[in-house]
């Protein structure tokens, strides 16, 4: 079953985002706005990456792009954008986050007219599938998922690009999510 999305700018994504976390957080919402007006008083532009972290830390599970990203399991410790994509009929963040010691997971983060959603694509993502969670997000069971790797051939050299946003990793991703997000008609 597709999903559905509209056209929205990267501030359009801020505001729906902001307006999120206002009613879910009324003081993280606060502090993220001071954030942002005291960068713009220093003359300095919109870090997006840093309201999305900022913002994703304090929603709670139940809103619905933490609901849509929690369907794998990592960390937002180190989110940041990869690229603002526009398409003929929507518009998408391309991001990624992972813990310290976890491979990135990458999403794409998006409007469907009414709310901000999220949607982690499983082609071109490079994680523990059975577990659905990041590699590196437990020992024990990336132990499990990397001797079943190797049973079947699969070295974890072969993905080593998957960390470094190669071009040929992020068509994929953008691939995927063409095949899973649709324009809102």
């Amino acid at each position: 079953m597709p999903r559905y999305a509209v056209k929205a700018s990267e501030q359009d994504l801020v505001d729906l985002l902001l307006k999120t976390l206002k009613k879910w957080d009324e003081d993280s919402y606060e502090d993220v706005k001071e954030d942002m007006d005291d960068n713009a008083a220093n003359g300095k532009e919109l870090d997006v990456a840093f309201i999305f972290h900022s913002a994703f830390g304090s929603l709670g599970s139940s809103v619905k792009v933490m609901e849509d990203l929690s369907k794998i399991d990592f960390d937002i410790e180190n989110l940041d954008i990869e690229e603002y994509v526009q398409t003929p009929g929507y518009d998408y963040l391309l991001a990624y986050a992972g813990g310290d010691w976890e491979t990135p997971i990458y999403f794409a983060i998006y409007s469907d007219g009414k709310t901000i959603r999220g949607y982690v694509p499983e082609e071109g993502n490079f994680y523990d599938k059975k577990n659905k969670r990041a590699f590196g997000n437990s020992d024990d069971v990336d132990a499990e998922a990397l001797y079943i790797l190797q049973e079947y051939g699969l070295m974890v050299e072969e993905h080593a690009d998957i960390e470094t946003g190669e071009p040929e990793q992020l068509e994929k991703l953008k691939e995927a999510i063409a095949k899973r997000i649709e324009a809102k008609k």
